[in-house]
């Protein structure tokens, strides 16, 4: 069935859309390729299709021109058979893979977000499953729902992130200050990479992460 609206839409078939603005095409083809993902079919079966067929299904894909929905963050989510529930507060592990994803391109790895957002009921984080099924399950779930989470993750854990780097920046200047020479460059470096990530949170998500 063709998909013809945001909410019927999954993350893993919008990193397939993606991927397809990227290719160096043309207009025609990319809305071909586009229109193939979205009917759920090849785009060499598109191809064969009459063109008043294939005409037909471009013509839907132009609610990808249109805002997603907001829709209401919910505390679980049933996806894949699984009823995922959304974290409250932050494991050290959840912290430390969040900050693997700092980089230019995020918005790509909204899926491996979404897997370290949502847990399983009744489970800890990553207990009797691993990060790569939990990414391949939520890819299922609706672009404006982990749109929604994204948004409430962001807000709920952004400042506490950004407290935390700001300390260790702190911490680690004091410590250049009073460590033997030998040790200085090292631990400068580690300060550098810090402020990174600080630049790259504050320019993925401003005045969340400013330093005001």
């Amino acid at each position: 069935m063709m998909i013809t609206n945001w909410n019927d839409l999954s993350i893993s078939k919008l990193m397939e859309i993606n991927a397809i603005n990227e290719l160096h095409c043309g207009d025609e083809e990319k809305n071909c390729r586009v229109a193939a993902v979205l009917a759920g079919i090849t785009y060499d079966e598109l191809l064969e299709m009459p063109l008043s067929k294939a005409s037909e299904l471009i013509s839907q894909i132009g609610f990808l021109l249109e805002e997603p929905p907001v829709v209401k963050v919910r505390n679980t989510y049933e996806i894949g058979g699984i009823k995922w529930r959304l974290t409250k507060e932050l494991t050290t592990a959840q912290y430390i893979d969040f900050q693997g994803l700092y980089g230019a391109h995020m918005e790509r790895y909204i899926r491996e977000m979404m897997a370290i957002i949502l847990v399983p009921e009744g489970k800890k984080y990553l207990e009797g499953y691993t990060s790569e099924e939990a990414v391949e399950i939520l890819g299922e779930m609706s672009v404006p729902e982990s749109l929604g989470i994204s948004s409430f993750f962001t807000r709920r854990f952004g400042k506490s992130i950004r407290r935390t780097l700001n300390l260790s920046e702190v911490a680690i200047r004091a410590a250049r200050m009073i460590a033997p020479k030998k040790d200085k460059e090292q631990i400068r470096a580690m300060e550098i990479a810090l402020r990174t990530a600080l630049d790259e949170l504050r320019s993925l998500y401003g005045s969340l992460f400013s330093t005001r």
